[in-house]
């Protein structure tokens, strides 16, 4: 899913077409918030794996 969202963001920013700031913003949210969900995650795992 972030693989998705950063091409998603490369390609808007590269098109040259001018989209709201907003959407922009909307994107690096929810990018920010899956690759912090992420970290979680694999720290979890790592919690778990070593108990």
């Amino acid at each position: 899913m972030t693989e998705i969202l950063e091409y998603s963001m490369k390609f808007f920013k590269d098109s040259g077409r001018h989209y709201p700031d907003t959407f922009m913003k909307i994107i690096e949210d929810r990018l920010q918030s899956l690759r912090e969900s992420k970290d979680e995650l694999l720290n979890a795992k790592k919690n778990l794996e070593s108990n």
